[in-house]
């Protein structure tokens, strides 16, 4: 860090914040269209050079989050719904392994995700969904799993946010009232088809959700 009029002002980490601006546009929906990305172009809405652009590209790529192609670049994921499906395939076996062993466990192991529930699932159930799934997770006491977690809901960002434009807001609601019923009552088997549940009900819907996310992308590039 360094002084400025006797103020501590920290100094700037322009990879850093390449790698988290264009995590967010990912998350976001902003490309899923597989269209490439160009440092030159990124790097000016970012107002940064386009070394730690391409940096950050790398890591990203790194981490299954874009795709990178030898002498061409780098590419957004085009998601279909086949793909779609196999992500929420991936998301369950996640959370099944993350919460079988804890089956021994008593009353109010999962309680600090029954409060994430009653505290966002009203006004942010967006955020509410993979903020409640990773402390499942992280009740699992894997690491490994928790890591490959967060990366796979980098990848089913954009699709979230496209489900509340699918599904009824009301089954959504009812959906969170289940599950945090059955976290407050430690109901381990009935949780694990809960969770069978909720991605199945995605799976039936993932061409009109691919659609939905699509056509958020297309808005946003007019």
């Amino acid at each position: 860090m360094s002084k400025v009029d006797g103020q501590v002002m920290r100094l700037r980490d322009p990879y850093g914040e390449a790698v988290s601006a264009i995590r967010t546009q990912m998350r976001s929906g902003a490309f899923v269209l597989g269209e490439q990305l160009t440092a030159a172009e990124v790097s000016r809405s970012l107002n940064l050079s386009q070394t730690p652009v391409r940096e950050a590209f790398a890591r990203l790529a790194g981490e299954g989050l874009i795709d990178e192609r030898r002498g061409a670049g780098f590419f957004a994921w085009r998601l279909d719904a086949v793909d779609l499906v196999e992500l929420y395939d991936l998301q369950a076996t996640y959370l099944r392994a993350a919460l079988a062993p804890q089956f021994p466990q008593g009353p109010g192991r999962w309680g600090a995700a029954a409060d994430l529930v009653e505290s966002l699932a009203r006004s942010e159930p967006l955020a509410a969904t993979e903020q409640v799934f990773q402390r499942l997770v992280q009740e699992g006491r894997n690491l490994a799993l928790q890591r490959a977690h967060l990366l796979l809901a980098d990848r089913l960002a954009p699709p979230r946010r496209a489900e509340a434009e699918v599904l009824a807001l009301a089954a959504l609601g009812e959906e969170w009232g289940e599950l945090g019923a059955l976290l407050r009552g430690c109901a381990c088997a009935d949780l694990l088809i809960w969770v069978e549940q909720y991605h199945q009900s995605r799976r039936h819907r993932a061409p009109e959700i691919v659609s939905a996310m699509r056509s958020r992308a297309k808005a946003g590039h007019l």
